[in-house]
This record gives structure tokens, sequence and C-alpha cells, in this order.
């Protein structure tokens, strides 16, 4: 009986033990599936789900309602007048005549262009450019708040599956409503939603192509995805002819065929293959008919395949700089891999003056969870974020110069676009905190008061960031561009030639002869000498010589037509002042205020200026976000101080006093510009002295007496010295044999043969028998 007790005990025993051991295995098992399901991170399944087809009403809903405040809000702060911002006066005056743009020409975006700028909208021609921006700005803004549902419904069902933040409907409503509202109401997205500028179209073929990329991705692979492949392909060919960055576009598309290659097939390819190459024929044939048509303003190429293609392929880009003569080429591929590092702070920086710092901080987080939990698809977005937003920018580094920053800050806006997707991830993960957050605090019964307060704060987000971009971004009462060279057009004599240097004057001042018709008679002769170039042909008295490349063929048209016309000129660079010797007085600049006369003879009375739009200007509020307007700053201060430049080798100080005060308020107000560079500047030209032969009724030097010294200064070996007495010499007197011959000489002593070759046959053509240029002129083509 005891043995049997002792084993009933030790049956009793295991059994326990085995109950034990059988409890502990259920609470390790219970606990481990709660660890899985209170985990915030969702393993991916094993079998992706794919989304559906349709969308739903509501995400229709969202599109139309996204477009059209857009649209409004747009419209609301669009210029009423032309702004000059980099090139968009030069595309409404090419656009309205229905001509060809500087290369590779935008063929498609100027047709729509000339289509929007004649219809008989209320307003200017350049409003009318406005409203096409603000409609193809809108409709980006709507086209991708239809990518993040896309996106945010494939999430929803592979990645964060427990991510919820209202309900699966709601979240994909707020997700995609407020990244897109975030990156609409950006600086520089809205800036040039509202300027008549070729990127808004660009931006809106991106969103397409998002689109298509992101349907063919989420989407079962069956027929309801070949359409996107067809779009994919045309949306990417637009995207390349209309600007030629759109290759970086190119990463994203074979990622996504590297993702989709189990379902490839040689079908499959020409659905992309065949669009892409039909679109850029299409684009082609656009440019090659923009350009049978005889234009105002037109960048007109040969009419040939050759011509076509080299208008596409940027060669007048090539070879020489239009502005200066500086040997270019039509891409700038090298890379400085330290200077792009070193530009990385300055374009965080924009980033964060652009956005805000709460946004910068959700593009982080985004950037960080697509790396880390969204696998392939977070792939995806990083194959086209990363060249276009990080890249580019960087290679393209960051420089000192205002009006150079303000042009080159338009190629951010491609990446921009790409940003979206790191702006939703973002918010989406810090909005689940901040609901669970707050339930926790205002126990699960006070949910909708949680659901309140979200929506709230990101709604005070958004509307912060609206009111304070609305007023650094409302262009619809500047029209100082527009007044300006309205005026300087309006003032001039009858018959006159104004030479203008900077982008931001040729562009207005054609803008305003050809679109307004303001004084049709004044020969405007712009440093993108091409977009004219069909008009000057038409008088072929104009010019002296054969050049046909600048700086040569400008000056030819200046010099030629001093004494025979009155010849003025506007916001002159360095390269142009140093050839007509302006300083050594070969040439004399009169204020005119915003403009300047060319003469041979300084005057005894001095024309009177009105520089209203200057205090006007002064007046004006302009945010430092905004370079554009900072640079028109910079330009009116830049005149008013080489008019005191001129007025101090005159010897009339108020006036010098008057111009650099004018210019110093000016660029007080541009934080980029240091207080120490502006007074220096002004020391410089206060400490000058009056010149003696830039005093009333002085004519300055003869042409004997520049040759005199042109020869003291080729026995020093000064060449250079030389070769600028030389130039000026024959920018005195075009016709002077003698300037022209030592001019040619100087040429081949500095190895210059083909422009010593040039200038002998510029002498044979007025003066046929003369020996010594036909000698020399003889030889050097015999010799090449």
């Amino acid at each position: 009986m005891k043995t049997k007790t002792k084993k009933t005990k030790s049956n009793k025993i295991k059994q326990v033990s085995n109950k034990k051991t059988i409890a502990k295995k259920i609470i390790r098992k219970n606990i481990s599936q709660n660890k899985k399901i209170n985990s915030t991170k969702t393993k991916k399944p094993s079998v992706e789900i794919r989304v559906e087809a349709l969308l739903p009403n509501m995400a229709w809903l969202g599109t139309v309602a996204v477009g059209l405040g857009f649209f409004i809000l747009y419209i609301l702060t669009a210029p009423r007048t032309n702004v000059s911002y980099a090139d968009s006066d030069e595309l409404l005056a090419v656009a309205y005549h229905f001509g060809v743009a500087h290369p590779p020409g935008y063929p498609l975006y100027t047709l729509l262009l000339h289509f929007f700028t004649n219809l008989p909208i209320p307003g200017s021609v350049a409003f009318r450019g406005s409203v096409l921006t603000a409609l193809l700005t809108a409709s980006t803004m709507s086209i991708l708040f239809l990518v993040l549902w896309r996106s945010i419904a494939y999430l929803q069902a592979n990645i964060f599956t427990k991510n919820t933040i209202f309900s699966t409907l709601w979240d994909r409503v707020l997700l995609s409503f407020l990244p897109v509202a975030m990156l609409g109401s950006s600086f520089l997205i809205w800036l040039y939603g509202v300027v008549p500028e070729k990127y808004a179209f660009g931006n809106f073929l991106i969103s397409i192509f998002l689109l298509s990329a992101v349907s063919i991705f989420t989407l079962a692979q069956n027929k309801k995805t070949q359409i996107w492949w067809i779009i994919l392909g045309g949306s990417f060919g637009l995207s390349l002819a209309h600007h030629q960055l759109s290759i970086l576009l190119l990463p994203s598309i074979i990622t996504l065929l590297i993702f989709v290659k189990k379902n490839l097939s040689i079908k499959k390819i020409s659905w992309v293959l065949i669009p892409f190459l039909a679109t850029l024929l299409v684009s082609a044939g656009i440019l090659w008919w923009q350009n049978s048509h005889s234009a105002i303003v037109s960048w007109r190429f040969e009419q040939s395949l050759s011509g076509l293609l080299g208008h596409i392929f940027r060669q007048d880009f090539a070879g020489t700089n239009l502005s200066t003569g500086v040997q270019t080429t039509p891409y700038q591929l090298s890379v400085d891999i330290g200077q792009s590092l070193e530009s990385l702070p300055h374009y965080i920086q924009i980033i964060l003056s652009h956005f805000g710092l709460i946004n910068l901080v959700m593009i982080a987080i985004g950037l960080w969870l697509s790396l880390k939990d969204l696998k392939r698809f977070g792939w995806l977005v990083l194959a086209g974020l990363v060249p276009t937003a990080i890249l580019l920018p960087l290679y393209l580094g960051f420089t000192g110069d205002i009006g150079m920053q303000a042009v080159t800050m338009r190629l951010y806006l491609m990446g921009y676009i790409f940003l979206v997707f790191p702006l939703m991830v973002g918010w989406w993960w810090v909005l689940v905190r901040l609901r669970k957050v707050l339930t926790f605090l205002l126990k699960p019964k006070q949910g909708s008061l949680a659901t309140i307060t979200v929506i709230a704060l990101a709604s005070i987000v958004l509307l912060w960031q609206v009111q304070s971009n609305y007023r650094q971004v409302d262009l619809s009462h500047f029209n100082i561009v527009s007044r300006l060279y309205h005026q300087m057009l309006s003032n001039l004599p009858k018959d006159s030639m104004l030479a203008c240097f900077t982008d931001t004057a040729c562009f207005a001042l054609l803008y305003e002869q050809s679109v307004n018709n303001v004084r049709p008679d004044v020969i405007v002769l712009p440093v993108q000498y091409p977009l004219v170039a069909d008009k000057l042909a038409k008088y072929p008295n104009l010019r002296g010589y054969g050049y046909d490349k600048n700086p040569f063929l400008l000056l030819d048209y200046i010099t030629w037509n001093v004494g025979k016309r009155p010849v003025f000129v506007t916001d002159i660079d360095q390269t142009y002042y140093n050839f007509l010797g302006m300083h050594y007085g070969f040439l004399y600049y009169i204020p005119h205020g915003y403009y300047g006369q060319l003469v041979k003879t300084v005057p005894e009375t001095l024309p009177k200026t009105d520089y209203q739009l200057s205090l006007d200007l002064k007046k004006a509020h302009v945010s430092s976000k905004d370079l554009m307007r900072s640079w028109i700053k910079t330009i009116f201060a830049r005149i008013h101080n080489f008019n005191s430049v001129m007025y101090q080798k005159m010897g009339f100080r108020a006036k010098v006093r008057d111009e650099l005060n004018i210019a110093s308020d000016l660029l007080f107000q541009i934080p980029q510009i240091s207080h120490n560079q502006i007074e220096a500047s002004r020391s410089y030209v206060e400490n000058a002295g009056p010149v003696e032969a830039f005093g009333p009724g002085e004519s300055g030097q003869t042409v004997d007496e520049v040759l005199k010294n042109v020869d003291e200064f080729i026995k020093r070996g000064r060449l250079d010295l030389a070769y600028i007495g030389a130039y000026g010499a024959v920018a005195m007197e075009p016709l002077d044999v003698k300037a022209r011959l030592k001019l040619a000489s100087i040429y081949e002593q500095l190895e210059e043969y083909d422009m010593a070759a040039l200038e002998y046959s510029n002498i044979l053509k007025y003066h046929p028998d003369n020996k010594e240029a036909a000698q020399c002129f003889g030889q050097l083509t015999s010799e090449n």
C-alpha cells in the first residue's frame, strides 16, 4: 500500500508538473501573440495585396476639391502684368505670336500658352498666361492627391496595417489631402504656380508620370494596367521633350520594371516605348511647325533636320556664350563633389525656408521610414526622389549671386514634386502617435475630442503656412517691371535703338513692344539676338560687318549706329562696358534715368531724371525667399550705382550722392548683401575724383591719339591694354582703316588668326583696294 501510495503521489506530481509546463507554454504563446498584435511595425504579408482599380467617389470628390481650391488661391495671387521672372516674358512674347522659344523650344507648352494668351479672358496677355500656369499647377495637386490615395491604400493593405488614425477611409482622405496641401502652399511651388513659366507644365507631366507608375505598382498585373503603361511612356516622352532634365525620371522607370519583371513581356515593353517615341516625334513636329511661321519674336533655326536637332539639343548654347563670347558647351556635366557637399547646408536651409520646420521634420521622418519600412514601395519612391530632390540640387551647387540663385532654384521644382511622398509618410507616422497619446490622455470615451484635436493641430500648421506665404508670394499688385520698361520705350526719341544686356530687361522690352505694341519704331537689340534675328535681317543697313556671334555682333549694331540715330543702352554689363571703351571716354554714357545714351561728345546740359519707380520699389515688401524680386531690386540698384560712376567722372557730386542714396536704400533691403559690401562700393565711388575728359562739352581722344597709345602698350608688352585701345578706336570710328588694321595685327600677335582674318576681310568690304589688308588676308587664309 505504501508503494502504491508513493506511485500515486509521484503520478500526481508529474501531472501537476506537466500542467505547469503546458500553462507556461500557453502563457508564452499568448505573450508572443500579444507582442505581435501590439507591435507598431507590422510585417509585410508574404503575398502583396493589390488595391482596387476603381477609385471611390470620395477620392474623386477630394481631387476636384483640391484642384478647385488651389486654382482659386493661385488666381488670387497671380500677377496682372508681366513680371519678367526668369524666362516668363520671353515665353509670353514668343507664344503670343506662335514663335519658337530658346532651345530646346518647349513646343507643347508654348502651343498651350499661345492658345491661352489669345483667349478672350479679361486682363492682360500676361495674366492669361498666369491663368494657364495656375490651372496646370492646380491640376498637378489634384493628380498628386490621387497618387497618394493609391499609395496609402497599398500601404494600409501591406505595410501599415495597424497604423490607423481614424479609419481606413478617412485616413486616406486626410493623408492624401494634407501633404498635397502642404506642397501646393509651399513657397516655391506656389510662386511658380502663378508665374507664366515652363516649369508648371513640367510638374504637371511629372504628376501624370507618378500616377501611372504608382498605379502599375499597386494594381494587379492584368489588362487594367495596360493604359497605365501607355500613359507612363507618353508622359515620360513629353517630359523629356519639354525639359531634358526629365532624364532623371529614368531610374524610376528602371526600378519599376525590375519590380514587375515577372509580368513583363515584349508586348508590355512596347506599351511604354511606342508612346514614348510617339510623343517625342509629336513634340518635334510641333516645333517644326512653329519654326515654319514668321513671328515678330522667335528663336528660329534652319528649317532642316540638322537645324531641328541642333535646336532640340541646344547647339546655340555651344561654342560661344551669346552674351560674353566665352567658349561653352550645351550641357555642363562636370561634377565637383567637394563643392556639392559644401552646398548641402544651403540646400537644407532653402528647404526649411520653403516648407517650414515642421514639414522639414516630416520629410526627414518620411525618408527614414522609406528606407526602413516601406520595402519595395520605398525604393520606388527613392528611385525618383534621390536624383531629383537630392543629387540635382547638390550638383547645381550654391552661388553667392542672387540672380543665378533665383534662376537655379527653379530646377528644384521637379524634386519638390517627389517630396510629397516623404511628407505623407512623415505626417502619417506622427499623427498615428499623436492620436494614441491623445486617446490615452483623454480616455477612450473622449475619442471624438481626440479626433477633433488631431484635425485641428494639422489644420493650424497648414493655415499658418498658407497665411505666411500668401503675402510673400502675392504678385497681384507687382507691376514695377511692366511700368519700368513701358516708360523706357515710351520716352525714347523716334527711331531710336535700345540695346539691353540682361534677360530681365530684354525679355520685358520684347514683351512690351511685341505684345503691348509699345513703340514699334524703336529697334530693340537684345543680347539674345536670335529672338529678333529675322526682324533685324529686314534692316541690313543697321549693321556694318558680318559678325555672326556676340559680343561682336551686338557691338557692330551699336557702334555702326552711334551718330546716325539715337542709341541707348540699359543695364549694360562689364564685357560691353570694356569693349565700348566707356571707362576711357571712347564713347560716353549719358544717364537718362534707367537707361543711357551713347554719344561721342558730352552734352553741356544733362537730361532730367525721374526715379519714382525706385521709390515705389523701395516701399514694396519683398520676401527674402523671393530671390527674383530681390534680383529686380538689385538691377535697379546697379543702374543707380552705374549712373553715380558716370556722374562722378563728369564732376556732378550732387547727382552722385542722390544716385548712391537710392542704390544703398534698395540694397540694404536685401539680406543676402552685407552692409560692408554696400558701404565699400559707395566709398569707392565717393572717393574717386572727376575726370577732365568727361567734362561737359568734351569729346575725348581722337582715333590717332588712341592708336598712338596702343603702340606704346605694344612696345611695353601689354597686349591686353593694346587690344582694349584698338577695339575702342574701332568703336569710335568703325570705318577707320588704321584702327581696324591695328586691331587685326593685335589679333595676329595674340594668335587669334580667325579673328585677324575676319578683320582684314571687314576692311576689304569697304576698301577693296587696300593692299595691306588684302596681302595679310591672303596669307592667313592660305595658311589655314
